[in-house]
């Protein structure tokens, strides 16, 4: 069976689903670059460096989860031993938001890396249309073969519950920093909030760091929620008929497509792969003043246009998670194939 090095600087959901899969499929090597700081970045550059070094021979490729430090080393050393490397971006990898300090390309060291691993891949794989755009900007000389394979997801598992939905709007995001605060339009659903009181509102994935924060600017109509398991999760969404998502940038929002699929009618920002998301589904803004939101949010619980089983078919219609698969097995088999012969 053919062995595949799978390096990723996170153990999210979404990385984790990709690793499993491939699991299943082929024998999996990974690496977990948990750095976080300066010191960090050095220790973990030399076990990557040891490790890539060990494994390195009998992969047939090399799959990289983000453009960043982590990388550099894999890039480099699959190049030398003449592996196919691919590389998986899904925003901050290739943004660079100097108002909100995001982005790998904001960084010379980081930017570099980045760079060098999405100039010389093999193949990118986008989890978003817009962000191919970003890619180009930043890597205009990439070599790489670009692929738009957006995440999929599970229909079985995100599904309605109807009886426990009650008219009010949902956020998720892990909420830990003023900048991420800001990134994802948490600062800004809390001034919609404000003027829609009779509405309910909870955002939810709180840290405890964030939470004393948010609990002085926000109104009383808006309930903070922790970091919560899955099975909690798939509830809150249920419990929810609308679902905010008014991010400054996004790859492909999660969260947004499992509350479609959960019954939630949408409300996004156009930004990034957020209209992607939506698609004819829900209402998306060109717009992130809370007095041009707060209507259109409104007329969302109150009196909308699109219903739960249409925001629920297009998720099922555009990101069944077979369709992310069945992509993957498509480059991968073509590799293993043209290095047998």
């Amino acid at each position: 069976m053919a062995e595949i090095l799978f390096i990723k600087p996170v153990n999210s959901t979404f990385v984790c689903t990709d690793e499993e899969f491939l699991n299943k499929q082929y024998t999996v090597k990974s690496f977990h670059y948990a750095a976080v700081s300066g010191k960090g970045h050095l220790v973990y550059q030399i076990k990557l460096f040891l490790w890539i070094l060990w494994h390195i021979w009998q992969c047939k490729v090399v799959f990289i989860w983000f453009a960043d430090y982590h990388g550099f080393l894999p890039t480099l050393f699959a190049r030398i031993f003449h592996k196919k490397r691919i590389t998986v971006i899904a925003g901050y990898d290739v943004a660079a938001e100097k108002e909100y300090d995001y982005g790998v390309f904001l960084y010379k060291i980081r930017g570099y890396c980045a760079k060098f691993t999405l100039k010389y891949a093999s193949y990118v794989f986008s989890v978003s249309q817009a962000l191919i755009q970003d890619l180009y900007t930043h890597v205009p000389d990439t070599k790489a073969i670009v692929k738009h394979i957006p995440f999929g997801f599970d229909s079985e598992k995100w599904k309605p519950n109807f009886l426990i939905q009650k008219k009010a709007v949902l956020t998720i995001s892990v909420t830990d920093t003023c900048k991420r605060m800001k990134i994802k339009g948490i600062d800004v659903l809390i001034e919609v909030a404000k003027l829609l009181p009779d509405i309910p509102f909870t955002i939810a994935g709180v840290k405890e760091n964030m939470y004393e924060y948010l609990t002085q600017i926000k109104s009383d109509n808006v309930t903070l929620i922790p970091t919560l398991p899955p099975e909690k999760i798939i509830e809150l969404c249920q419990s929810h008929s609308v679902y905010a998502q008014l991010s400054v940038r996004e790859g492909l929002p999660n969260a947004v497509c499992e509350a479609m699929l959960c019954g939630c009618i949408p409300v996004g920002t156009k930004r990034g792969g957020i209209p992607e998301a939506i698609g004819d589904a829900g209402y998306i803004i060109d717009s992130r003043n809370p007095q041009d939101i707060a209507p259109i949010i409104r007329k969302a619980v109150k009196n909308p246009d699109y219903t739960p089983q249409k925001a629920r078919e297009y998720i099922i219609q555009n990101y069944p998670k077979e369709r992310r698969e069945n992509a993957f097995l498509e480059v991968l088999s073509e590799i293993v194939r043209k290095q047998n012969n």
